[in-house]
């Protein structure tokens, strides 16, 4: 498939960047339908492709799993409107899923592909803890795997500073144990979706996600 509107709307994003207002996002508003729609039919191809090895995304939809442009001010001391990039999440339940789920994000020079259970519920978090202590020699085979560990790296987003109650400063799977979410993926170069094919090149990468992805979830679907 033809992407040559990657690089405008890696471009686009820059200048929003740079331009971040409601003037000139406004002026530039025909340019940013466009341009996401382009890129909402590419995600709808992407779940497509994805769906043999995973099964359990059949039938989602893209729009359902892209993220607005619009950020969220109530919060935040940041007064900026929008986000200057695209993101996506694809699970079973789009970008709501609990579970294991995929995650985009079109950044310029902030690109990157991620998998994995964001900011798990304290329950859920315990339940993955005691599963790694069970059966924690199965997510590190499934995780150093060649064609996984090549392509995805653990990087939670927040870990324990020292094992949490219950479980050794020395346990085997320290690693694991520590992490507060089962984070993993890459930066990439602006490059992984500018050039070629970028949906074929990440449903390739996301294939090879399948055994860390089922023992994730194996506490959502026991």
């Amino acid at each position: 498939m033809d992407n040559n509107y990657m690089p405008e709307l890696f471009a686009f994003l820059r200048e929003l960047r740079a331009n971040n207002d409601r003037n000139w996002f406004n002026a530039n508003k025909q340019r940013y339908d466009y341009l996401r729609q382009l890129w909402l039919a590419d995600l709808q191809r992407l779940i497509a492709m994805m769906t043999p090895a995973h099964p359990e995304i059949r039938g989602v939809q893209a729009r359902d799993c892209a993220y607005r442009i619009y950020r969220d001010l109530r919060f935040s001391l940041d007064k900026t409107p929008y986000k200057a990039y695209f993101s996506a999440a694809i699970g079973p339940q789009a970008r709501k899923t609990m579970q294991s789920c995929f995650y985009l994000h079109f950044e310029p020079d902030n690109a990157g592909i991620y998998f994995g259970v964001w900011c798990p519920e304290p329950d859920k978090l315990r339940a993955i803890r005691a599963l790694i202590d069970a059966e924690g020699d199965e997510l590190e085979k499934a995780a150093s795997a060649p064609d996984f560990a090549s392509r995805f790296q653990f990087m939670p987003i927040s870990t324990l500073k020292s094992a949490p109650a219950g479980y050794p400063n020395n346990h085997p799977h320290i690693t694991f144990i520590r992490a507060k979410d089962y984070t993993f993926g890459r930066q990439v170069p602006d490059s992984y979706y500018t050039e070629g094919d970028w949906a074929s090149r990440a449903a390739e990468d996301f294939a090879t996600t399948v055994d860390v992805k089922n023992f994730l979830n194996y506490v959502y679907n026991p």
